[in-house]
C-alpha cells in the first residue's frame, strides 16, 4: 500500500474516535471535558459550589491526561542596542587607533593609512609647506624652493591628489606663485587629464587658476584638451565654470565659433574649416547651407539648454548665445515654448549682449503673460536697467512691442519720471525717451543696437506702432516739456540732453499730442538763456563762454533754428543788436542757421551784407561757410 494511502486511513480512523467520544459526553457545564470548569465560561455561570463562596478555581489543564502542556512560543529577535553600521564604524575606529600605536616603521601602520586615505602622508607634508609658501614674509628664493618641494612630492600623482580639497589648494598656490619652469612642469604632469580635471569638484579650481595666471601655451593646451567635450562641460556644474572662463577670456573669435558649433552636434563641431558647415558662425548660416539639419539641431540644443537650465547654468555666455539664436531663428511654436522657459531668467542676464537678445526676444515674441512677467521682474530696477548699455535695449523693445500702454506707463515710465533729468543726460538711458520721441532713429541708435531690439512681431503685437507711440506720448510729453523748460541750460550743454530737448520739441509739434503750449514754453526758455554765460568744460568755472558759443549747445541752437521758425525768430530778436559781434565770437554756425531759416533769412541777410569784409577778415569758426552763403544770396 502506498504511504499516502496509509496516512489517509489512519486520519479517517482518528476522526471516527473523536466523533464517538463527543457523542458519549453528557450535557453539562463542562462540554470540553476539562478536569476543572473554567472560572468564566461562555456557557453561563458555573454550577459548582465554589461559585457561591467566591473562591477562585484553579485553571484547568489543557490536556486530556490532566498534565499541563508547555507551549513553545516563537521568540522575537531582540532589537539591536545600536546601529550595526555604527558599531562597525566604532570597531574600525578602535582597530585604527590600535594600529596607530604600532611604531612608524611598521608595515601595518603604513598599510592602514594607505587603505584609509591614499597619499595622506604626502598631502599632509605639502600642507605644512603651503603654510610657509602663502605668507607674505617668505622671500622669492625661498618660495621657489618650497614650490619645488611640493612638486617633487606630487610628481607622478598630480591628478590623484587634485581630487582632495587641501591638496588642490596647495597646487593652485604653487601654480600661481611658481616660476614659468615650475608651471610648465606641472602642466606636463597633467597632460591628457585636463578634461577629467574640469569635471572634478576640487580639481577644476586649478584650471581656473591656469586660465587666470597661465601662459598662452598653457591656455592653448587647455583649449586643445577640452575640444570635443564642450557639450559635456556645458551641462556640468564644475565644467561649465571652466568653459565660461575659457570662452570669455581665452578663446579667439574663431575658437568661440568652434565651441558654439559643438552644441549643434559632434558632426558640426568636428568638421574641417574647408567645409561650408564648418564655416557657419550662426544657426542662420547653418540652416541656409543645410536646411535638413534644422530639426535635429534644434532638438539637440533644446535638450542641452533645458538640462543646463535645470542645474542653474543659464547665465553662461554660451547658454545665452544659444538661447538667443534659438528664439531668433525658430518658428512660432518653438519661440513660444522657449520664451516661456527663458522669461524668468531674462532679467538676470540682460546686462550682456546675448542676454539682452534673449530678453528682447521674450518681449517681442512672448504673449501678454510673458511680457508682463518680464516687466514685473524689473520692478524697482528700471532706472538701473536704463543706464546699462544692453539693459536699455530691453526697455526700448518693450516700448516698441507691448500693446498694453497702461502697463508700460505703470511699469516703466512711472519709475523714470522722478529721474528724468538724470535719464535725459545719460549716454544710454536717453534711448528709452528717444525710442518714444523718435522710434528706431539711426541718428541715435547704432545698427548693432537696432539688431538686438529687432523687428516687432505682428502676430503678437496687434496695435499700430503710431497709435502705440501717441498713447505713450500722452504720458511722457507733459513731464518732458516741464523738464526742458526748467533745465534748458543743463540739457543744451549735454550732448545727450540736447537730443532729448530737440526731439521733445519735434514730438510736441504733432497736434494729436496737445503739447503746443509746452513746446512754446520750452523754446522760449532756451532762447532767453542764449546769451547767458556758462562753463565751456563741465563744472569747471574757468573758461566761461556764452551759451550760444558753447561747443555742444551751439549745435542744438542750429538744429532748432532750422526746424522751428518761431524759435529762430525769438533767437534773432535777442541777437540782432550784436549779430556781427556774435559771428566774430564763434556763433557763426548759429547765425548761418538763421540765414537758412525762411522765417529769418531776409533779416539776417540785410543785417550782414554790409559787413562782408569784416566777416571775411575774421578767423572765427564758421565764418567761411557763412560768407559763402551770403555771397550766394547776393
Amino acid at each position: 500500500m502506498p504511504k499516502h494511502a496509509a496516512a489517509a486511513k489512519v486520519a479517517t480512523g482518528t476522526n471516527r474516535k473523536i466523533r464517538r467520544a463527543n457523542a458519549a459526553l453528557p450535557m453539562s457545564d463542562n462540554p470540553e471535558g476539562l478536569s476543572e470548569a473554567p472560572t468564566n465560561t461562555l456557557f453561563g455561570q458555573p454550577a459548582s459550589a465554589n461559585a457561591a463562596t467566591g473562591q477562585k478555581r484553579p485553571r484547568a489543564a489543557a490536556t486530556t491526561d490532566h498534565a499541563p502542556l508547555k507551549v513553545k512560543r516563537k521568540q522575537r529577535a531582540a532589537a539591536p542596542k545600536a546601529d550595526p553600521a555604527a558599531s562597525l564604524q566604532v570597531k574600525a575606529s578602535s582597530l585604527q587607533s590600535k594600529k596607530r600605536d604600532v611604531p612608524s616603521g611598521g608595515s601595518s601602520a603604513v598599510t592602514s593609512t594607505k587603505l584609509v586615505r591614499p597619499h595622506a602622508e604626502v598631502v599632509e607634508r605639502s600642507t605644512k609647506i603651503w603654510e610657509k609658501l602663502r605668507t607674505d614674509k617668505t622671500s622669492d628664493a625661498e618660495r621657489t624652493q618650497l614650490v619645488d618641494e611640493v612638486l617633487q612630492l606630487f610628481e607622478g600623482k598630480e591628478f590623484e591628489v587634485l581630487q582632495k580639497h587641501d591638496a588642490a589648494r596647495v597646487m593652485q598656490s604653487c601654480f600661481k606663485q611658481g616660476e614659468s619652469s615650475q608651471r610648465d612642469a606641472l602642466m606636463r604632469g597633467l597632460k591628457g587629464q585636463l578634461f577629467k580635471l574640469a569635471l572634478s569638484h576640487y580639481g577644476h579650481f586649478l584650471l581656473l587658476s591656469i586660465v587666470r595666471h597661465g601662459s598662452a601655451a598653457h591656455k592653448q593646451q587647455l583649449m586643445t584638451e577640452l575640444k570635443g567635450h564642450v557639450a559635456e562641460l556645458f551641462v556640468h556644474a564644475e565644467g561649465s565654470a571652466v568653459l565660461q572662463l575659457m570662452y570669455t577670456d581665452v578663446a579667439s573669435t574663431s575658437q568661440k565659433h568652434a565651441m558654439y558649433r559643438e552644441l549643434w552636434g559632434i558632426e558640426f563641431g568636428m568638421l574641417q574649416s574647408a567645409s561650408a558647415q564648418g564655416e557657419a558662425k550662426t544657426l542662420k548660416a547653418l540652416f541656409e547651407s543645410e536646411p535638413l539639419a534644422k530639426p535635429r539641431v534644434f532638438k539637440r540644443m533644446e535638450i542641452l539648454l533645458s538640462k543646463a537650465a535645470r542645474k542653474g547654468l543659464s547665465s553662461t555666455a554660451l547658454h545665452q548665445r544659444a538661447m538667443a539664436e534659438l528664439i531668433e531663428y525658430g518658428d512660432h511654436d518653438q519661440r513660444t515654448e522657449l520664451v516661456s522657459v527663458a522669461r524668468d531668467s531674462a532679467v538676470h542676464i540682460m546686462h550682456t549682449r546675448d542676454g539682452a537678445r534673449v530678453a528682447c526676444g521674450c518681449v517681442r515674441h512672448g504673449d501678454a503673460k510673458d511680457r508682463k512677467a518680464v516687466l514685473k521682474a524689473m520692478k524697482d530696477h528700471v532706472s538701473d536697467a536704463a543706464q546699462d548699455p544692453y539693459g536699455v535695449l530691453v526697455l526700448c523693445t518693450a516700448l516698441a512691442a507691448v500693446d498694453d500702454t497702461v502697463l508700460l506707463n505703470k511699469a516703466l515710465l512711472a519709475e523714470l519720471r522722478p529721474k528724468l533729468l538724470e535719464i535725459a543726460t545719460h549716454a544710454h538711458a536717453k534711448l528709452t525717451l528717444l525710442q518714444v520721441l523718435a522710434p528706431f532713429s539711426t541718428r541715435y541708435f547704432t545698427a548693432e543696437q537696432l539688431a538686438v531690439i529687432g523687428e516687432v512681431d505682428p502676430r503678437v503685437s496687434k496695435k499700430a506702432p503710431e497709435q502705440r507711440r501717441l498713447e505713450l506720448l500722452v504720458h511722457l510729453l507733459p513731464p518732458l516739456c516741464d523738464l526742458c523748460s526748467a533745465n534748458a541750460v543743463a540739457l543744451a550743454c549735454s550732448p545727450h540732453g540736447g537730443a532729448v530737448f530737440f526731439e521733445t520739441a519735434n514730438a510736441a509739434c504733432d497736434g494729436a499730442t496737445n503739447a503746443a503750449e509746452g513746446r512754446t514754453r520750452m523754446l522760449d526758455a532756451l532762447a532767453s538763456k542764449a546769451t547767458e554765460m556758462v562753463s565751456a568744460y563741465g563744472e569747471d568755472d574757468s573758461g566761461r563762454t556764452p551759451l550760444l558759443t558753447h561747443p555742444i549747445a551751439a549745435r542744438l541752437f542750429k538744429r532748432l533754428a532750422q526746424k522751428h521758425p518761431e524759435f529762430a525768430l525769438g533767437l534773432l530778436s535777442r541777437m540782432r543788436s550784436k549779430l556781427l559781434d556774435w559771428v566774430k565770437q564763434g556763433a557763426a554756425w548759429v547765425v548761418l542757421a538763421l540765414l537758412e531759416s525762411p522765417a529769418t533769412a531776409a533779416k539776417v541777410r540785410k543785417h550782414l551784407l554790409p559787413s562782408v569784409a569784416e566777416i571775411e577778415a575774421s578767423s572765427a569758426q564758421g565764418c567761411r561757410s557763412l560768407l559763402a552763403s551770403l555771397k550766394g544770396l547776393k
